[in-house]
C-alpha cells in the first residue's frame, strides 16, 4: 500500500506538471486517464483498508450481512433440483429431500425460499421449458437474476461404491463467486440423506451442526425444528404501566417449535398475565384489565409470499388480490403478503396448523410478553426509518410494504419484528367499539358476532399513533387491503 501510495502521489505531481503546460484539451485527457489508472490501482489493492471487498455478501457467524448497508437482512436462496451420480432416487424423493432443504435453511429467519410457483413461471419467461434444460451455471445466473433471488443453492449427491456424501454449494448470482459449501458423507440410504441434509443446512445457516449419524438416529430431528427464540415475561424489560409487578407463567419447561408446512421460524411466548389497554388511548382501548394467557408460538415474520403460495400449490388456499400495491403482483422474495381477506388469513393458517392470534396475544407480543412497552416492541414512540410507517411519505418513503425483518433493529434479536409498522395485521377477535365483560377470561377473543374484525399493528400508510401497543383498529373482513396482512400463532402442547 506505501508503494501503492506514492506511485499516485508520483502520478498526479506529473499530471499537475503536465496542466500547466498545456492546452485545455491536454488537460482534460490527462485527468481522464489519470483518474482511470488511480481507480484501477485502489481495484487492484482490494478495496477499502479492511480488506474487504466493497458490496460483497460474505458469510459471518449468525448470517449473511451485506457490507454495503452494514445491517444483516433475509437473504432470499434459490434452491435448485438436487442432482445424483451413482445414487439412484425416485423424482418424489428428491422433490423431498429437496424440500427439506428448503425448510431447513429457512429456520432462524435468515435465508427465504423463492417460491416454486415464481421459478415456474420465469423459467417459462426465459423460455427455459424445465429445470432440466437449465443445467449450467450461466443459466443458473441468468434465471436467479430473473426471480431476484441473491443467492444460488446448488446439491449434489454422490455414489462412490458403498460411500455416499452430499455437497451443497452457495454462489452470489450478483458477483458469480461461490460464497459458502458444506460436505458430509452419509450411510448411502434415505435416511441417512435426510439427516445429511438437515446437518448441511445448520452449517450453512452459520449454526453447529450435529453430526449425521446422531441426526439419523433421532426420528424427530428429521422435521429439522430449530430452538425457538423466546419473548420471556421472567426478564425485566421495563415497568408496567402502572407500575406494578408482573405475574408470569410458573411453567419453565419449553416445548419444542411446531413444525409446519411452509416454513416459518417461530417465537416461544411463556404464558403470563398483563394489563391490557391504555387508560390514556382511545376510547375502544378501555377500560384496562387484566389477561391471563398459556403459552404459545407466534412467528416471527407477518407472512410472506413464497410462504401464502406454498399454501396455494397445496390448493387450500385461494390467490390474493393483484391489484395495484399487492405484493403478490410482482411475488418478491422476503415480501409480507397484503391483499388478503379475513378469510384467507385463517384459512392459511389453519393449513399452517395455526390461527390468527387473538387481539390479547397481539398485544401481549407487542408488549414484549411483560406490558412494558407502552410502543409496539419498544419503549419509546418509532419513527422513519425505525419503522416502515408514514412519514413525511407513505412508507418512510417507498410508497409500500418493505421486505418482512428488513430493519437493523428487528434482524439481530430474534424477536417477532415489524410489530410497529410494514402491514397492519388481521387477528381473530370481532371488533367492538369497548372491551366486554368477560374479557379477562383466558381465551377470550371478542364478541360471538359483529361487522368488522380487528386490525392491530401499524402499517406503511398509518401514521406514528398506531405502533402503540394497544392501539386497535377494525375493517370489513370481506375487504382485502394493501397494508393489511398476518401472522400465524400455535398454542404450545
Amino acid at each position: 500500500m506505501i508503494r501503492l501510495s506514492a506511485f499516485i502521489s508520483g502520478l498526479v505531481s506529473i499530471n499537475i506538471a503536465w496542466m500547466k503546460t498545456s492546452n485545455n484539451q491536454s488537460r482534460f485527457v490527462s485527468l481522464m486517464i489519470s483518474g482511470t489508472v488511480v481507480l484501477c490501482c485502489l481495484l487492484l489493492a482490494g478495496g477499502p483498508a479492511d480488506g474487504k471487498p466493497v458490496g460483497v455478501i460474505a458469510m459471518q457467524a449468525g448470517g449473511y450481512a451485506n457490507h454495503d448497508s452494514g445491517g444483516e437482512r433475509i437473504v432470499p436462496l434459490l434452491v435448485f433440483p438436487i442432482s445424483t451420480v451413482g445414487m439412484t432416487l425416485s423424482s418424489p424423493e428428491l422433490s423431498a429431500v429437496r424440500e427439506i432443504l428448503s425448510v431447513n435453511l429457512a429456520r432462524g429467519g435468515r435465508f427465504s425460499i423463492m417460491a416454486e410457483s415464481d421459478i415456474r413461471k420465469r423459467l417459462s419467461e426465459q423460455k427455459v421449458t424445465s429445470w432440466d434444460d437449465c443445467f449450467d451455471d450461466l443459466c443458473r445466473i441468468e434465471l436467479g437474476a430473473a426471480i431476484h433471488a441473491d443467492v444460488g443453492v446448488v446439491s449434489k449427491i454422490l455414489k462412490v461404491s458403498d460411500e455416499c456424501s452430499l455437497s451443497v454449494t452457495m454462489y452470489d448470482f450478483r458477483t458469480e463467486l461461490t460464497i459458502d459449501a458444506s460436505t458430509v458423507d452419509f450411510d448411502c440410504s434415505v435416511k441417512g440423506l435426510k439427516a445429511a441434509v438437515i446437518s448441511v443446512a445448520a452449517t450453512l445457516r452459520g449454526d453447529a451442526p450435529q453430526p449425521v449419524s446422531q441426526i439419523a438416529s433421532q426420528p424427530a430431528a428429521v422435521a429439522g425444528n430449530a430452538p425457538p427464540v423466546v419473548v420471556n415475561p421472567n426478564q425485566a424489560r421495563g415497568p408496567r404501566d402502572d407500575g406494578t409487578a408482573v405475574r408470569p407463567s410458573r411453567s419453565g419447561k419449553q416445548p419444542s417449535a411446531p413444525s409446519d408446512p411452509a416454513g416459518h421460524s417461530w417465537v416461544y411466548v411463556p404464558g403470563g398475565t398483563f394489563r391490557m389497554g391504555d387508560p390514556d388511548g382511545q376510547a375502544d382501548e378501555r377500560p384496562v384489565h387484566d389477561v391471563t394467557l398459556p403459552p404459545f408460538f407466534v412467528t416471527r415474520t407477518e407472512v410472506t409470499v413464497e410462504q401464502y403460495s406454498r399454501c396455494v400449490q397445496a390448493g387450500r388456499c385461494s390467490e390474493p388480490g393483484v391489484e395495484k400495491g399487492c405484493t403478490w403482483v410482482n411475488r418478491k422474495a422476503g415480501m409480507p403478503v397484503n391483499c388478503v381477506t379475513w378469510a384467507q388469513a385463517e384459512q392459511f393458517a389453519a393449513w399452517a396448523g395455526g390461527r390468527l392470534p387473538a387481539e390479547s396475544e397481539w398485544e401481549f407480543v407487542a408488549r414484549g410478553g411483560s406490558g412494558g412497552f407502552a410502543w409496539a416492541s419498544a419503549t419509546v414512540a418509532p419513527q422513519c426509518p425505525g419503522a416502515i410507517i408514514r412519514g413525511v411519505t407513505p412508507g418512510c418513503g417507498q410508497n409500500g410494504p418493505a421486505l418482512v425483518c428488513s430493519l437493523r433493529a428487528d434482524s439481530p434479536t430474534g424477536r417477532p419484528c415489524d410489530l410497529d409498522g410494514n402491514l397492519r395485521e388481521w387477528v381473530r377477535d370481532w371488533y367492538s367499539a369497548r372491551y366486554e365483560p368477560g374479557s379477562t377470561a383466558p381465551g377470550y377473543v371478542g364478541p360471538k358476532r359483529g361487522s368488522l374484525r380487528s386490525v392491530r399493528g401499524a402499517g406503511w400508510l398509518s401514521f406514528q399513533a398506531a405502533t402503540r401497543s394497544a392501539a386497535r383498529d377494525a375493517e370489513n373482513p370481506d375487504r382485502f387491503f394493501i397494508d393489511v396482512g398476518f401472522r400465524v400463532v400455535v398454542p404450545a402442547q
